[in-house]
């Protein structure tokens, strides 16, 4: 049975903003909470369910506020569908439970991760706020993607772990100016590499809030 709103799969929705370049599919993304269905029935649609049904509750268990199904969303970071994946990422960055920490860096230390994991996995640890994500975060500097870049540098400045500031300064001189070209016709994009690499070490100074 459907529950939620279809899945609009690979709808992309970033322009240029102050935000890290993210994917997200925007009928699920904007489902009001409340509709959500319950605990019981996600679980088992996660257990029993056709596959949009699974999508859907990988992304419906983060409306829940429960951190007691972390586990249970940790799980599915490893599914063997990227969507299911993705919901699974976009809940743990809600619930904000440090637990999906190492797990979620596990994704980026992947040899060759998705652009919709790179994306989702930055901005969940941005959220989660845990400093055990400093050193893999660092490491992903060094991404040829430009946009992966960038979005490494916003956690980091999120974190606010003094420690990132030198891999960060290495950045003062990229200036990069992600953009990515859809099949669909339209561009996302986000300022220069470095841009956001010094906005990162200015928030990591206290010399800007960060973004809530």
């Amino acid at each position: 049975m459907k529950r939620l709103l279809a899945s609009l799969l690979a709808v992309l929705g970033v322009g240029c903003t102050d935000r890290p370049h993210e994917y997200t599919v925007k009928s699920l993304a904007d489902y009001p909470s409340p509709d959500v269905p319950p605990l019981d029935v996600l679980l088992d649609d996660l257990d029993n369910g056709t596959l949009e049904e699974r999508r859907n509750a990988a992304y419906g268990l983060g409306k829940h506020d429960d951190t007691n199904i972390a586990p249970r969303l940790i799980s599915l970071l490893f599914d063997s569908d990227l969507y299911v994946r993705v919901y699974a990422i976009q809940s743990l960055r809600d619930l904000k439970d440090a637990r999906a920490t190492l797990p979620l860096c596990e994704l980026l230390d992947e040899p060759q991760p998705e652009e919709l994991i790179l994306s989702n996995v930055t901005r969940a640890l941005a959220a989660i706020g845990d400093a055990r994500a400093v050193p893999t975060l660092i490491k992903t500097l060094d991404s040829t993607d430009p946009f992966t870049r960038t979005n490494a540098a916003y956690a980091l400045g999120e974190i606010g772990d003094p420690s990132a500031i030198p891999a960060l300064q290495l950045l003062e001189h990229d200036a990069v100016v992600p953009m990515r070209y859809h099949d669909d016709g339209g561009v996302s994009g986000a300022p220069a590499v470095n841009a956001n690499a010094m906005k990162a070490i200015a928030k990591i100074r206290g010399e800007i809030p960060k973004i809530e």
